[in-house]
């Protein structure tokens, strides 16, 4: 006997940009002064997946690293760290989940780097 239930079908949209809903993106030069460089802190508690590309637009190597917080003032490292040697891009993806997310870079010889924060939402 067949049932009579309705079929609910989303779609998530395949054009360009996409909805910003569905895709958001935030970028940011630092300049590392008196030891260490951070990005603002973002609100990320809805995205499913966060990357975070950083190019090092410097000429000394630099590392990096992700700090989650619950509320902009309390911080708690991620246990990545990276170092990006000079044009060199590389990604963190967050080790947990938290409300706030920023990036922090420091090198010995000071540095410079560009960062690409890319979130994106499961389509509901």
């Amino acid at each position: 006997m067949p049932y009579n239930i309705p079929i609910r079908r989303y779609r998530c949209s395949g054009s360009l940009p996409a909805p910003p809903h569905v895709y958001a993106e935030s970028t940011e030069n630092l300049i590392i002064c008196n030891g260490s460089a951070a990005t603002r802190f973002l609100m990320v508690s809805l995205a499913q997946t966060i990357t975070v590309f950083i190019k090092n637009t410097g000429t000394s190597p630099i590392m990096a690293r992700l700090q989650n917080s619950p509320d902009e003032i309390e911080t708690v490292d991620d246990p990545q760290v990276i170092t990006v040697c000079p044009g060199e891009t590389k990604f963190l993806v967050p080790y947990i989940f938290s409300r706030f997310i920023r990036l922090v870079i420091w090198g010995p010889n000071g540095g410079c780097a560009h960062v690409w924060f890319q979130i994106q939402r499961r389509c509901s």
